[in-house]
C-alpha cells in the first residue's frame, strides 16, 4: 500500500516503509502474546473454579458407571481433564512420568476400576485420601491410604492445631518451600527443617477441603518426607 503525507506526495521512502511494516509486525507479535496470556489465566481460572463433589456426592459418584476411551493419551493431561470434568480431584504424584502414554478403554464400571486400570497402565496405585484420590508410587499410596484410614475415623482431637480444614492449591511452579510457608502463615505454627525437602517446581494443584495433617501428609510424602508436632504445638 502507500501513504500521502500532506503535501499530496505519493508513499514514504523504502526504509519509512521497511520501519513501519517492523512496527506493524511487533505489535501484532504483542497482540497475540498477550491474547495468549488472557486465554493461560482464563484456563487457570476455570481451573480454580471447579466445584468438587465432597461428601456424599462424591460417594454416590464414585459408585456410578463411567466409560472412557483413551488412545495414545498422555497420561497427567487427560487424567487432569477426566478430574476437572467429572468434578473429581485426584492427585498425580510428582514422581510418575506425565507425558507416559496410555491406552484404555472401559465401558460400565466403577470409578475405582477406572482408576485401578490407571495404575495397571502406569504402573502406579491408587489409593482415596479425604474427598479425592491420589496416584502414584505403591509404597506412599498405601501410606497414605492407612494415615486417610485414621484420620477419617473421627478419633482425632478436633481443636488441635492439625485438624484444620481448608482447601489446598497453587499454581504452576509452585515450590514445597512456597506451600509450607503459606500454610505456616495461614495456620499461625513455625516449620523447622525445611532445607530437608528438596526443591522442586511443582505442577498445579486443586483439591478439596481436608484437615490440616492430610495436606501437609499429601505434600511431603511425594518428597519422601514426614512431619511431627512440637510440644509447644506450635511448631511442626
Amino acid at each position: 500500500f502507500s501513504m500521502t503525507n500532506s503535501l499530496g506526495n505519493s508513499s514514504l521512502p523504502h526504509g519509512g516503509l521497511r520501519l513501519m511494516y517492523a512496527a506493524a509486525g511487533a505489535w501484532f507479535i504483542l497482540i497475540s502474546m498477550l491474547t495468549m496470556a488472557d486465554c493461560c489465566l482464563a484456563q487457570d481460572a476455570s481451573r480454580e473454579m471447579v466445584q468438587w463433589r465432597t461428601g456424599r456426592q462424591f460417594e454416590k459418584f464414585s459408585k456410578s458407571p463411567i466409560s472412557v476411551s483413551w488412545q495414545n493419551a498422555e497420561l497427567r493431561s487427560h487424567l487432569m481433564q477426566f478430574s476437572r470434568s467429572q468434578q473429581i480431584a485426584i492427585v498425580l504424584d510428582r514422581r510418575v512420568d506425565p507425558n507416559q502414554l496410555v491406552d484404555l478403554k472401559v465401558k460400565n464400571v466403577s470409578l475405582e476400576q477406572f482408576l485401578l486400570r490407571i495404575a495397571q497402565a502406569s504402573g502406579t496405585k491408587f489409593c482415596r485420601f479425604g474427598d479425592c484420590y491420589y496416584v502414584g508410587p505403591a509404597s506412599n499410596a498405601e501410606r497414605l491410604l492407612g494415615i486417610d484410614a485414621i484420620l477419617t475415623s473421627g478419633r482425632q482431637n478436633k481443636r488441635s492445631l492439625l485438624s484444620q480444614t481448608a482447601a489446598m492449591s497453587w499454581p504452576r511452579l509452585t515450590t514445597p518451600q512456597d506451600v509450607l510457608k503459606q500454610l505456616s502463615t495461614a495456620n499461625n505454627f513455625e516449620v523447622k527443617g525445611i532445607e530437608e525437602i528438596e526443591h522442586d517446581l511443582m505442577t498445579e494443584l486443586n483439591i478439596p477441603a481436608m484437615r490440616l495433617d492430610m495436606r501437609l501428609a499429601m505434600l511431603l510424602s511425594q518428597f519422601d518426607c514426614w512431619f511431627k508436632q512440637s510440644k509447644s504445638k506450635r511448631v511442626i
